[in-house]
């Protein structure tokens, strides 16, 4: 196994991490009542909406940004439990956008794994590109949350802190592994260049008929013909001459 395929399988699996834990917080109340993204003393907070805590049958209908006339929620600016306006809250339409980008990079991760692109290094850089917007993305769900929600965040809450931190490393081992690439393709087209270049420079291995090796010999002596016909070097000549009487 070399350093390449070990890299292609530390991205994959992080990715993957980080793709789960997105998915995970967009599935909170009203969605799924037993996962919450924040608890306070009567209420359970999630991406779309919130509940109250010991009912799960009175939730606010999902939305992006928690509403203001249902469930005793007179006081915007005292509902949450960092005491913000509860119209803020419509910044957490950032989770399913990073939802989204970490999707796309996930199914870019797995293609370029694949024998058709995982030697091509326009598509790793287009990975490798994609990947910062998908950490910025991942970041700002972890502050919205900490401004939100502040000591009532959840486990899951905070968990975004290692998903970001590994789409940190994800994105930082995308951008080796395309210079790795590059790397190896130049060392190999060098490579080939310079097989190329020996063999135009070797001597040529001359070929003659059977007619060009006859006239050559007919005054007694074996000629090499060479590419320039004008010079004929002789192989064979008889040191010493007979007659016969």
């Amino acid at each position: 196994m070399n350093l390449l395929t070990i890299k292609r399988i530390v991205i994959i699996s992080l990715t993957t991490y980080s793709f789960l834990f997105h998915i995970i917080p967009n599935l909170t109340v009203p969605i799924v009542h037993s996962i919450k993204l924040a608890e306070d003393h009567d209420k359970v907070y999630g991406v779309y909406g919130w509940c109250e805590k010991h009912h799960d049958n009175i939730c606010t209908k999902r939305r992006i940004g928690y509403p203001t006339k249902n469930l005793n929620a007179s006081n915007p600016k005292n509902f949450l439990p960092s005491f913000t306006n509860i119209r803020v809250t419509k910044i957490l339409v950032v989770h399913p956008i990073a939802l989204v980008f970490e999707f796309l990079l996930w199914v870019m991760v797995i293609l370029s794994s694949t024998n058709r692109y995982k030697n091509n290094t326009r598509f790793t850089l287009i990975c490798a590109l994609w990947s910062l917007p998908t950490f910025l993305l991942g970041l700002l769900c972890l502050l919205v949350d900490v401004l939100l929600f502040l000591d009532a965040l959840s486990w899951l809450g905070w968990n975004l802190y290692p998903v970001t931190l590994a789409n940190a490393i994800s994105s930082t081992l995308l951008w080796s592994l395309k210079r790795n690439i590059a790397t190896l393709r130049y060392e190999a087209l060098s490579n080939r260049e310079n097989v190329a270049s020996q063999s135009n420079n070797a001597d040529p291995i001359e070929v003659y008929s059977i007619i060009d090796i006859e006239s050559a010999s007919d005054d007694g002596s074996l000629l090499l013909m060479s590419s320039n016909r004008s010079k004929n070097v002789s192989i064979l000549q008889p040191t010493h001459s007979y007659t016969v009487g």
